[in-house]
């Protein structure tokens, strides 16, 4: 069996499965029990690499199986992994995008509020300008009219001051002036 069986590995399957066998008898005709012996034998060796090579084949496949199943279960790992890493991301973020939203409404309401006391700012300036404005035009006019006052006081009280100052004093007299002569 070992001979036979190395001359068969040596050659290819192809070779075996279509060489005719001139030693095989046709039908109705009988073997002598060598050549059936060494006919059963070559069929047996056959079949053992037959056989041999299915193992191979299979044990090649389990291999091929087994790297891919190793490969998927890393996948697998690593996708439990990004699932993991996702999930903690999630929860660590959310604490963080809690205190962003109310940073974020915080910020809104104060520039709110900042909004509306700048307004109310604008418009009590504008009404305190208003004021100052018409404070100005009154002391204006009551300026104008203290002068229009003033003036006729002091018109009134020239003329008969005058008057009386003119009675009161001797009238001053110039002293004749004598013709020169020449």
């Amino acid at each position: 069996m070992g001979t036979s069986q190395e001359s068969i590995h040596s050659v290819p399957l192809q070779e075996i499965v279509t060489q005719p066998d001139k030693r095989t008898a046709l039908p109705g005709k009988t073997i002598a029990p060598k050549p059936q012996f060494e006919t059963l034998q070559r069929v047996q060796d056959q079949a053992e690499t037959r056989a041999d090579l299915s193992i191979r084949f299979d044990e090649a496949d389990e291999a091929y199986v087994s790297q891919h199943e190793s490969l998927i279960d890393e996948l697998k790992g690593e996708q439990r992994l990004k699932k993991e890493l996702e999930e903690d991301m999630t929860q660590s973020l959310h604490p963080h995008d809690h205190g962003i939203d109310k940073i974020d409404h915080d910020f809104t309401h104060t520039m709110r509020d900042l909004k509306q006391r700048i307004d109310d700012l604008q418009t009590r300036w504008g009404q305190s300008q208003q004021q100052i404005d018409e404070m100005v035009r009154r002391s204006e006019q009551l300026l104008d009219q203290s002068r229009i006052m003033v003036r006729t006081a002091t018109r009134s009280t020239e003329v008969p001051t005058r008057q009386h100052a003119e009675a009161a004093a001797p009238p001053v007299r110039s002293p004749a002036v004598e013709p020169e002569t020449s």
